[in-house]
């Protein structure tokens, strides 16, 4: 649809038709790009409802309280001497139970559980206290707490696992109504909460933070073939894969209809670390929604992202989401995004969101990054009510850059300025280096032009020497170049 401005009663038709594009809610997307219903939901946490327990207002010291408890555990409890893959202590009956105090282990073999559950129906309470690996340990792929696979009905609560050298709290597979929440998950070497085949589970008020792999990859959360997550208020900051790569939040494999609310994923990665992804949403994942969420300061030698959503993911919505201070490396194919959806990637949106400050240092630095340069881009996406300014890298920057040679991508009541090295001033409509300039809005590929994949481009505002276009673009409709 190309608006002819000669022709006033057709224009304002194909503007109000436009506007009614732009105006449509996520479930409405669906219908007008063909595709299935899409509408992102939040999980169905009923089955939750009869765990949640009455909790005492301080920690219990010495006796178990017959009021809320049915057990406890002492430090005394876990033994040392454990054959690899064993369990120090195993919670093997329903009930109530708590941690009586810091608890530190230090097991004789490598690949052990300090504490596992293998039933269903059971409450622990870690009682304010921390259970941890001792510092003089060098036995390596400790799990502080595990589910054995198959277990349904739990909740872990009220504490902090700290410095296990494999991973803090791990949910094997088929595992369902699992709550975690009010616990704190430190310098785990692998992952701090792994997540693996598994529905139905609440993290509330959850910190998986300061994780540190010399050795491999490090993540704050991973869910692999999960859905029907919920992810409330809680962190996953400063982990680091220190010559590999760094996550905050890693959701992949066919997960879907997983919700995180006021969540954070800033600081994972460092100077060393290759790649750094604060969330990272791939492999046809499909139903997730973020909403004020932020994910910033993600550092790697190479590339440094905020959200990133790859390979054949569907309806990903990021809402109200923060991401600045990204940094990638220093090589010609380097670069820090705060948003980046490869060319497989459909019926997502970003909206009401901020990206600014990413790449300084770094060789290219891009507020929001479409495609990979195939032949197609991401497929009947939205990107709307954004903010995406200083967005400065050493040799290219970018507001939005979209890197498809075909695009259906909506760009609608965005503001985008202050991207590049070199910003005109008044009247320096040419800067000295084209890749180095202030182009707010760059398109490198052609858009079907007249079909129901012609890209849109309504009420952006940018600033002078915004607009770099090396396709075939069709008339801007609407479009406001400002200083």
């Amino acid at each position: 649809m190309i608006c002819n401005l000669s022709k006033s009663k057709l224009c304002l038709l194909q503007i109000l038709f436009l506007i009614t594009v732009i105006n449509f809610n996520l479930s409405a997307t669906t219908h007008l790009f063909g595709g299935p219903d899409t509408v992102v939901q939040k999980p169905n946490l009923a089955h939750l409802e009869n765990l949640m327990p009455v909790e005492p207002a301080s920690r219990i010291t010495d006796l178990i309280d017959t009021k809320f408890y049915d057990g406890y555990i002492k430090p005394g409890d876990l033994s040392s001497k454990v054959a690899s893959n064993g369990a120090m202590y195993t919670l093997a009956s329903p009930g109530r139970y708590y941690i009586s105090n810091d608890i530190t282990v230090a097991p004789n073999n490598n690949t052990v559980t300090a504490i596992r559950i293998s039933a269903n129906n059971v409450l622990l309470d870690l009682n304010r206290a921390t259970i941890s690996q001792s510092s003089s340990s060098n036995k390596t792929g400790l799990i502080g707490l595990e589910l054995a696979s198959g277990v349904t009905n739990v909740i872990i609560q009220n504490g902090r696992i700290d410095s296990f050298s494999g991973t803090g709290i791990n949910i094997n597979t088929n595992c369902a109504n699992i709550i975690i929440r009010d616990v704190i998950v430190s310098r785990s070497t692998q992952y701090g909460i792994n997540i693996n085949t598994s529905n139905t589970i609440y993290l509330q008020n959850v910190k998986a933070v300061s994780g540190s792999n010399a050795s491999g990859n490090c993540w704050g959360l991973n869910l692999a073939t999960c859905h029907n997550v919920l992810v409330q208020n809680s962190n996953f900051d400063n982990n680091n894969g220190i010559s590999n790569s760094s996550y905050g939040i890693d959701i992949a494999s066919t997960s879907y209809q997983c919700v995180f609310e006021n969540c954070t994923a800033n600081n994972n990665g460092s100077t060393t670390c290759a790649t750094s992804y604060g969330i990272l949403v791939y492999n046809s994942t499909s139903n997730c929604w973020f909403k004020n969420c932020e994910s910033s300061y993600n550092q790697g030698t190479s590339w440094g992202y905020g959200f990133i959503v790859l390979t054949s993911c569907s309806n990903i919505r990021l809402s109200n989401c923060s991401a600045f201070g990204q940094i990638g490396g220093t090589g010609t194919t380097n670069f820090a995004a705060g948003f980046y959806f490869d060319a497989t990637i459909y019926n997502s949106i970003i909206e009401n969101s901020y990206s600014y400050g990413n790449g300084a240092g770094t060789y290219a630095g891009f507020g929001i990054y479409f495609g990979n340069g195939s032949t197609s881009g991401p497929a009947r996406c939205i990107v709307r009510n954004c903010q995406l300014y200083d967005n400065l890298g050493t040799n290219l920057s970018y507001g939005f850059y979209d890197f498809a040679s075909t695009t259906s991508t909506i760009l609608a009541h965005n503001v985008v300025s202050g991207n590049g090295a070199i910003n005109p001033s008044d009247g320096n409509f040419t800067p000295t280096s084209a890749n180095n300039a202030n182009y707010v809005i760059t398109y490198s590929q052609s858009p079907i032009i007249n079909s129901s994949n012609n890209l849109f481009l309504e009420c952006n505002l940018t600033q002078i020497g915004a607009i770099n276009n090396t396709g075939t673009l069709g008339e801007f409709q609407n479009l406001s170049i400002i200083s």
